[in-house]
């Protein structure tokens, strides 16, 4: 069976999906897994897509490996970078980890740092996978994620949370991260 490398076959769909989509194939091959490692390096998707240069949808690709990252978690995670960029609002520190006097805290998912203020994808898998709970009831998850989203409010001025019905049509991200006073300046283009 042939098959093709990672880096490829990420560069591949890039090129063949919208740009959300390509940001978020890419950010998947170069994710720092916990276990198993990167599935692809930046330098290897890079090469790729130099090699496809001239050909349909390279350029799409182009753009997605340079606006991707190894420390996106999930594609919604990718689906919300790509939308806060578009949007117009500053460029967010990824996985920031927090800690107080209790100890660490944890990473969020997106920070301002300039502007105290954090935001979270909150999807459902973390609640609901049996495998993600690692033992404990859904109510164990909720109240842990409750006590650590307290210990990060009060080290900020703005905690945003959305979930991926808030991602389409933009206006419901905009509202999401505006309203929480995060400013945003004129929309973006892809270039």
């Amino acid at each position: 069976m042939l098959v093709t490398s990672p880096a490829q076959t990420a560069v591949d769909l890039a090129r063949q999906l919208g740009f959300a989509d390509a940001v978020a194939c890419i950010d998947s091959g170069l994710h720092r897994r916990r276990k198993g490692g990167r599935l692809a390096m930046r330098e290897e998707v890079l090469e790729r897509v130099s090699v496809a240069e001239g050909a349909r949808g390279w350029r799409r690709a182009r753009v997605a490996a340079g606006f991707s990252t190894d420390r996106s978690d999930s594609v919604e995670e990718s689906h919300s970078r790509v939308q806060i960029h578009l949007l117009g609002f500053p460029r967010p520190v990824l996985q920031l980890p927090f800690s107080d006097h209790e100890g660490q805290i944890g990473e969020v998912d997106f920070a301002w740092p300039e502007f105290a203020h954090v935001g979270e994808f909150d999807g459902a898998s973390k609640y609901l996978d049996e495998s993600l709970r690692e033992g404990r009831t859904v109510e164990q998850v909720v109240l842990e994620e409750k006590r650590r989203e307290n210990r990060i409010r009060r080290q900020v001025r703005a905690f945003s949370r959305w979930e991926a019905r808030d991602l389409y049509p933009p206006t419901r991200m905009h509202r999401i991260l505006s309203e929480a006073g995060l400013p945003s300046g004129r929309p973006r283009r892809l270039t």
